[in-house]
Protein backbone atom coordinates (compact mmCIF):
# COMPACT_ATOMS: atom_id res chain seq x y z
CA UNK A 1 0.00 0.00 0.00
CA UNK A 2 1.45 3.34 -1.05
CA UNK A 3 1.14 6.17 1.46
CA UNK A 4 -0.03 9.38 -0.19
CA UNK A 5 0.30 12.90 1.15
CA UNK A 6 -2.91 14.34 2.58
CA UNK A 7 -4.11 17.44 0.74
CA UNK A 8 -7.32 19.02 -0.57
CA UNK A 9 -7.37 17.07 -3.83
CA UNK A 10 -7.25 13.70 -2.03
CA UNK A 11 -10.13 14.14 0.37
CA UNK A 12 -13.91 14.44 -0.05
CA UNK A 13 -15.17 18.03 -0.18
CA UNK A 14 -18.28 18.78 1.86
CA UNK A 15 -20.00 21.67 3.62
CA UNK A 16 -20.37 19.55 6.78
CA UNK A 17 -18.11 17.22 8.71
CA UNK A 18 -18.54 15.08 11.82
CA UNK A 19 -15.60 14.48 14.18
CA UNK A 20 -15.99 11.47 16.49
CA UNK A 21 -13.66 11.19 19.47
CA UNK A 22 -13.48 8.21 21.82
CA UNK A 23 -15.81 9.27 24.63
CA UNK A 24 -19.23 7.91 25.65
CA UNK A 25 -21.19 10.82 24.18
CA UNK A 26 -20.67 9.18 20.75
CA UNK A 27 -22.62 6.10 21.82
CA UNK A 28 -25.22 8.14 23.70
CA UNK A 29 -25.93 10.24 20.60
CA UNK A 30 -25.45 7.68 17.81
CA UNK A 31 -28.92 8.19 16.35
CA UNK A 32 -28.57 11.97 16.40
CA UNK A 33 -25.15 11.74 14.75
CA UNK A 34 -26.51 9.59 11.93
CA UNK A 35 -29.42 11.99 11.52
CA UNK A 36 -26.94 14.89 11.22
CA UNK A 37 -24.92 12.96 8.63
CA UNK A 38 -28.03 12.34 6.53
CA UNK A 39 -29.36 15.88 6.88
CA UNK A 40 -26.13 17.62 5.85
CA UNK A 41 -24.49 14.87 3.77
CA UNK A 42 -21.60 15.14 6.20
CA UNK A 43 -18.19 13.49 5.88
CA UNK A 44 -17.39 11.51 9.04
CA UNK A 45 -13.96 11.35 10.70
CA UNK A 46 -13.29 8.87 13.50
CA UNK A 47 -10.36 9.43 15.84
CA UNK A 48 -8.33 6.25 16.48
CA UNK A 49 -11.34 3.93 16.22
CA UNK A 50 -13.91 2.50 13.89
CA UNK A 51 -17.36 3.29 15.28
CA UNK A 52 -19.25 0.58 13.38
CA UNK A 53 -20.00 -1.16 16.68
CA UNK A 54 -22.30 1.71 17.67
CA UNK A 55 -23.87 1.96 14.22
CA UNK A 56 -21.89 4.88 12.77
CA UNK A 57 -19.98 4.58 9.50
CA UNK A 58 -16.88 6.75 9.14
CA UNK A 59 -15.36 7.92 5.86
CA UNK A 60 -11.91 8.38 7.40
CA UNK A 61 -10.11 7.31 10.57
CA UNK A 62 -7.32 9.51 11.92
CA UNK A 63 -4.84 7.43 13.93
CA UNK A 64 -2.50 9.47 16.12
CA UNK A 65 0.36 6.99 16.65
CA UNK A 66 1.58 3.46 16.03
CA UNK A 67 0.09 2.20 19.32
CA UNK A 68 -3.42 2.81 18.04
CA UNK A 69 -2.45 1.73 14.53
CA UNK A 70 -1.41 -1.72 15.76
CA UNK A 71 -4.41 -1.95 18.08
CA UNK A 72 -7.08 -0.97 15.58
CA UNK A 73 -5.99 -1.19 11.93
CA UNK A 74 -7.52 -4.63 11.30
CA UNK A 75 -10.89 -3.41 12.60
CA UNK A 76 -11.02 -0.29 10.42
CA UNK A 77 -12.88 -0.50 7.10
CA UNK A 78 -12.24 2.91 5.63
CA UNK A 79 -9.44 5.23 4.56
CA UNK A 80 -6.85 5.95 7.23
CA UNK A 81 -4.99 9.20 7.92
CA UNK A 82 -1.76 9.06 9.92
CA UNK A 83 0.61 11.80 11.12
CA UNK A 84 4.03 12.12 9.50
CA UNK A 85 5.69 10.81 12.69
CA UNK A 86 3.57 7.71 13.19
CA UNK A 87 6.62 5.75 14.41
CA UNK A 88 7.29 6.08 18.15
CA UNK A 89 10.07 3.54 18.58
CA UNK A 90 7.80 1.23 20.57
CA UNK A 91 7.18 -0.98 17.52
CA UNK A 92 9.69 -1.92 14.82
CA UNK A 93 9.05 0.46 11.89
CA UNK A 94 8.85 -2.45 9.46
CA UNK A 95 6.01 -4.01 11.48
CA UNK A 96 4.12 -0.74 11.23
CA UNK A 97 4.84 -0.41 7.50
CA UNK A 98 3.56 -3.97 7.01
CA UNK A 99 0.27 -3.06 8.72
CA UNK A 100 -0.08 -0.05 6.43
CA UNK A 101 0.76 -2.10 3.31
CA UNK A 102 -1.84 -4.72 4.22
CA UNK A 103 -4.64 -2.21 4.83
CA UNK A 104 -7.23 -2.64 2.09
CA UNK A 105 -8.04 1.06 1.88
CA UNK A 106 -6.12 4.21 1.05
CA UNK A 107 -3.62 5.54 3.60
CA UNK A 108 -2.93 9.28 3.70
CA UNK A 109 -0.10 10.96 5.59
CA UNK A 110 -0.65 14.33 7.23
CA UNK A 111 2.40 16.50 7.74
CA UNK A 112 6.17 16.46 7.37
CA UNK A 113 8.47 14.26 9.45
CA UNK A 114 11.24 16.84 9.88
CA UNK A 115 8.89 19.55 11.15
CA UNK A 116 7.80 20.29 14.75
CA UNK A 117 4.48 19.23 16.25
CA UNK A 118 1.46 21.51 16.67
CA UNK A 119 2.29 21.61 20.39
CA UNK A 120 4.96 24.20 19.59
CA UNK A 121 2.08 26.62 18.96
CA UNK A 122 1.13 27.99 22.38
CA UNK A 123 -1.48 30.39 21.10
CA UNK A 124 -2.39 30.85 17.46
CA UNK A 125 -3.36 29.12 14.24
CA UNK A 126 -2.23 25.80 12.78
CA UNK A 127 -0.91 26.52 9.31
CA UNK A 128 -2.48 24.83 6.30
CA UNK A 129 -0.63 25.29 3.00
CA UNK A 130 -2.42 26.35 -0.22
CA UNK A 131 -2.57 22.74 -1.46
CA UNK A 132 -3.95 21.53 1.87
CA UNK A 133 -0.80 20.07 3.39
CA UNK A 134 -0.51 20.56 7.16
CA UNK A 135 3.23 21.12 7.74
CA UNK A 136 3.70 19.56 11.19
CA UNK A 137 5.02 16.15 12.20
CA UNK A 138 2.20 15.46 14.67
CA UNK A 139 -1.21 17.07 15.06
CA UNK A 140 -1.68 16.87 18.84
CA UNK A 141 -4.07 14.24 20.21
CA UNK A 142 -6.24 12.05 17.98
CA UNK A 143 -9.34 14.17 18.57
CA UNK A 144 -7.52 17.43 17.89
CA UNK A 145 -5.82 15.97 14.84
CA UNK A 146 -9.15 14.71 13.56
CA UNK A 147 -10.57 18.23 13.78
CA UNK A 148 -7.62 19.63 11.85
CA UNK A 149 -7.64 17.10 9.01
CA UNK A 150 -11.41 17.50 8.62
CA UNK A 151 -10.79 21.14 7.63
CA UNK A 152 -9.45 19.85 4.31
CA UNK A 153 -13.05 19.07 3.33
CA UNK A 154 -13.56 22.87 3.34
CA UNK A 155 -16.64 22.59 5.57
CA UNK A 156 -18.87 25.32 6.92
CA UNK A 157 -19.98 23.34 9.96
CA UNK A 158 -18.39 20.67 12.18
CA UNK A 159 -20.22 18.40 14.61
CA UNK A 160 -17.85 17.44 17.43
CA UNK A 161 -18.85 14.50 19.66
CA UNK A 162 -16.96 12.23 22.05
CA UNK A 163 -14.42 14.79 23.29
CA UNK A 164 -15.54 14.18 26.86
CA UNK A 165 -12.43 14.19 29.01
CA UNK A 166 -11.72 12.37 32.30
CA UNK A 167 -14.30 10.50 34.36
CA UNK A 168 -13.99 12.82 37.38
CA UNK A 169 -11.78 15.48 38.94
CA UNK A 170 -9.09 12.95 39.95
CA UNK A 171 -8.18 12.74 36.22
CA UNK A 172 -7.19 9.11 36.81
CA UNK A 173 -9.48 7.44 34.26
CA UNK A 174 -11.87 8.11 31.43
CA UNK A 175 -14.79 6.18 29.96
CA UNK A 176 -14.60 5.13 26.34
CA UNK A 177 -17.40 4.94 23.77
CA UNK A 178 -17.62 1.18 24.25
CA UNK A 179 -18.07 1.51 28.02
CA UNK A 180 -14.55 0.50 29.03
CA UNK A 181 -12.67 2.51 31.65
CA UNK A 182 -9.04 3.34 30.83
CA UNK A 183 -6.23 5.26 32.46
CA UNK A 184 -6.24 8.94 31.63
CA UNK A 185 -3.18 10.46 33.29
CA UNK A 186 -2.16 13.31 35.49
CA UNK A 187 -3.99 16.65 35.90
CA UNK A 188 -1.23 18.33 33.85
CA UNK A 189 -2.12 16.16 30.85
CA UNK A 190 -5.71 17.32 31.10
CA UNK A 191 -4.56 20.95 31.38
CA UNK A 192 -2.27 20.60 28.35
CA UNK A 193 -5.06 19.16 26.19
CA UNK A 194 -7.52 21.76 27.44
CA UNK A 195 -5.16 24.67 26.76
CA UNK A 196 -4.25 23.40 23.31
CA UNK A 197 -7.90 22.99 22.44
CA UNK A 198 -8.80 26.50 23.62
CA UNK A 199 -5.74 28.37 22.35
CA UNK A 200 -4.93 26.54 19.12
CA UNK A 201 -7.48 24.01 17.84
CA UNK A 202 -10.70 26.01 18.26
CA UNK A 203 -9.13 29.26 16.91
CA UNK A 204 -7.82 27.35 13.87
CA UNK A 205 -11.26 25.90 13.07
CA UNK A 206 -12.88 29.30 13.53
CA UNK A 207 -10.19 30.97 11.41
CA UNK A 208 -11.47 28.83 8.55
CA UNK A 209 -15.00 30.14 9.21
CA UNK A 210 -16.30 26.77 10.39
CA UNK A 211 -19.05 26.66 13.02
CA UNK A 212 -18.32 24.01 15.65
CA UNK A 213 -21.49 22.29 16.87
CA UNK A 214 -21.98 19.73 19.62
CA UNK A 215 -24.55 18.23 21.98
CA UNK A 216 -25.29 19.32 25.54
CA UNK A 217 -23.92 16.11 27.12
CA UNK A 218 -20.52 16.25 25.37
CA UNK A 219 -18.01 16.86 28.20
CA UNK A 220 -15.55 19.01 26.20
CA UNK A 221 -12.96 18.95 29.02
CA UNK A 222 -15.49 20.74 31.25
CA UNK A 223 -15.15 23.94 29.21
CA UNK A 224 -17.87 26.53 28.66
CA UNK A 225 -19.15 25.84 25.14
CA UNK A 226 -20.86 29.21 24.73
CA UNK A 227 -17.72 31.17 25.65
CA UNK A 228 -15.76 29.23 23.05
CA UNK A 229 -18.34 29.99 20.35
CA UNK A 230 -19.40 26.35 20.12
CA UNK A 231 -23.07 25.90 19.29
CA UNK A 232 -25.12 23.36 21.24
CA UNK A 233 -27.73 21.71 19.00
Amino acid sequence: MKIRTLKYSRIIQSKAVVVLCGGPSVTNNADRINEYVRKYNAVVFGSNYSFDCVGIKSNYTYIANDFKLHENIKKINNEVIIPAKVFSGEFPPEDTRKLIREHRYKVLQAGVKANPTTYTIKKGIVKILPDGQIPYSRLSSAGHGCMLVSLLCKPQRMLLVGLDGPKDKTFATKIMFDGTEVKYGKPQKHMNFQNHFVNVIVPTVQFHKVQIETFEDVGLYGLNKKKLGIKVI
